[in-house]
């Protein structure tokens, strides 16, 4: 009982925390706050629910390597957005494949020689 207790908070968490960030970007117009708000160390709150410190070792390796591909798309999408005139529900729709590519590149390539499963 006690578990699933445990994953309804952490599903209704990550709710509020999407809802916060569409009022914070949309309502209240500032990007830079809903930037930090999507950010939030999500990836470093997780860190509580790992318990073995050798799988939180590979999780702190595999989330630098994570980070360094969204910080190249997020480059990449802001030189595009800046140049062009391109739409942004279809530009972002494209921008998160082609994450999802690099990620996919990166589990199956690096992740797998490094033996970080």
């Amino acid at each position: 009982m006690i578990e699933k207790v445990k994953d309804i908070l952490i599903f209704l968490g990550g709710g509020c925390l999407f809802y916060i960030i569409y009022v914070v970007a949309n309502k209240l117009k500032n990007p830079g706050l809903a930037a930090i708000f999507s950010l939030l160390p999500i990836s470093l709150i997780c860190c509580y629910f790992i318990s073995e410190n050798k799988i939180l070792s590979n999780y702190f390796l595999s989330l630098m390597l994570v980070y360094m591909i969204s910080i190249l798309v997020c480059l990449l999408g802001f030189l595009v957005v800046k140049k062009t005139k391109i739409s942004g529900i279809y530009f972002v729709s494209l921008m998160i494949i082609f994450w999802l590519i690099l990620q996919l590149l990166l589990y199956y390539g690096i992740t797998h020689k490094l033996k970080l499963k």
